[in-house]
């Protein structure tokens, strides 16, 4: 426990000791900077995918705040166990944001092809993009594409650049039938096209949803027989177990000698 504590502070009074070298120095200096913008970048990125309203400074201390009880969790644990529980809550806030990331593509992945027919009736009925962008919102339920069709709605009248909003839509969200969505928006010219592409892309979307959906119950079937079984040796231990001990306790009373 102590060699590894003293191996975590050797590797931050390291880590320390590089960061005030590439201070003085304007050439490491120069590349720190640029290599903390991408780094930064990358860490909005991740919490916009989640759906949080964390800045990276929320993120530093929820991650300084899991160290600290990591810490803990290796002073009150010893051996194995508690470096197994101390990884686990070292890594907390990432599961976290992992979990919400998946929870909110799961629900953007249902409103999908609702949005995908209001577009189609849109462009069927000759509006503009403007008229189009404006009525998706309504055409979803409230949830987190909602909130990001309100905002592409927003930047677009803002800015009506179709394509360049469509890409910053689809980075937001970071799934791959958005980016089929915004991909398929951006390149097409005429509106016979845009609609036979979004038929086709609806009819791609909704395949994949009820693969997903079967490889989940499929999934699901598989796991469920372990339930009680585990249920029937839980029994088995807490019933069983006292039983055997009692009758191993009796054996052990009647093959000893008996003495008056």
């Amino acid at each position: 426990m102590l060699f590894l504590f003293s191996k975590i502070m050797a590797s931050l009074f390291t880590g320390y000791i590089v960061y005030e070298l590439s201070e003085k120095n304007p050439l490491k200096q120069k590349l720190y900077k640029k290599k903390r913008f991408y780094f930064s970048q990358m860490l909005e990125s991740i919490l916009k995918q989640a759906g949080l309203s964390w800045t990276i400074k929320d993120l530093i201390s929820y991650q300084l705040g899991a160290i600290g009880m990591s810490f803990l969790i290796l002073m009150i644990f010893d051996g194995l166990l508690g470096m197994v529980i101390a990884g686990l809550g070292m890594m907390l806030p990432f599961i976290y944001i992992s979990g919400q990331r998946k929870k909110r593509i799961t629900e953007i992945r249902l409103q999908i092809p609702s949005m995908l027919r209001r577009v189609q009736r849109g462009v069927e009925q000759g509006l503009g993009w403007r008229e189009i962008l404006l009525s998706l919102p309504g055409a979803v339920s409230k949830g987190p594409l909602r909130d990001e069709l309100t905002r592409l709605a927003s930047t677009y009248i803002a800015t009506p650049v179709l394509k360049e909003r469509l890409e910053e839509f689809a980075k937001r969200i970071n799934m791959s039938e958005i980016d089929s969505f915004a991909l398929t928006l951006g390149q097409s010219e005429s509106s016979g096209r845009i609609v036979l592409m979004l038929q086709k892309l609806e009819e791609l979307i909704n395949r994949e949803m009820e693969h997903e959906e079967s490889r989940r119950m499929k999934k699901k079937a598989e796991i469920a027989p372990i339930f009680p079984t585990l249920m029937v040796l839980n029994i088995v231990i807490l019933v069983g177990m006292p039983l055997l001990l009692a009758f191993m306790g009796m054996g052990t009373v009647f093959s000893g000698d008996f003495t008056p």
